[in-house]
């Protein structure tokens, strides 16, 4: 493990409703690691996630991600924080709907400070089997189809983090496994952490580094 690692989780808790609904004394992943984040429903996979992009406040303890603390950035420094270092596959697809699938990763490189890189969209897409949607809007597609365009899109700037919740869930064999390669290739590309949450069996068998989290 990396002395300085990507992602830090220390004596967190999340609380909701006089409940805690999450808590981990400590976690950690370097650069250029993958992880499966696994767990029955309700352990709180997806409330990890979104703690450590900054998107849910924990009740107590720390995360830093590239040893920036993001629950200490005000809104607009960590909106800013995570165009730029983070890459995150939402569990329901958050595709921009009134822009086409190209102008949703262009988006993407522009709020990670990068120019609209035409042939990296294209690359991109291509290598997901859905270079042909790139002018198609969100609403004409299928789940699976919405769900490769959102994977693209998280990856396209080659964020030092790439965060996915659920990404092959819509997925066929074929395509979940060019998904999750694609993810890892990214990662390994850039030296990017991955943490995928997952409850997709096939998953299990193509990456070995697990955080398990306990049925609440």
């Amino acid at each position: 493990m990396s002395e300085k690692p990507l992602i830090h989780v220390k004596d967190l808790v999340v609380s909701a409703d006089g409940q805690t609904i999450l808590s981990m004394p400590e976690w950690r992943l370097g650069a250029g690691e993958a992880a499966l984040l696994l767990g029955p429903s309700g352990s709180g996979k997806t409330t990890l996630l979104h703690v450590i992009a900054g998107l849910i406040r924990p009740s107590a303890g720390t995360v830093t991600v590239a040893g920036v603390d993001v629950h200490a950035l005000r809104p607009g420094q960590a909106d800013r924080f995570r165009g730029r270092a983070i890459g995150f596959v939402f569990q329901t697809i958050r595709l921009i709907r009134a822009l086409t699938v190209e102008q949703n990763l262009a988006l993407a490189l522009n709020l990670a400070g990068k120019p609209a890189d035409k042939s990296r969209i294209s690359a991109t897409l291509d290598r997901l089997g859905v270079a042909e949607l790139a002018a198609a809007k969100p609403p004409r597609l299928s789940v699976g189809e919405a769900q490769r365009c959102a994977i693209a899109r998280a990856v396209v700037a080659q964020p030092r983090l790439i965060l996915a919740d659920e990404p092959t869930s819509a997925l066929d064999d074929g395509n979940a496994e060019r998904a999750f390669s694609l993810l890892r290739d990214e990662a390994r590309a850039c030296g990017a952490g991955l943490l995928i949450a997952t409850h997709d069996g096939r998953l299990k068998a193509l990456l070995a580094n697990r955080l398990e989290l306990a049925a609440r």
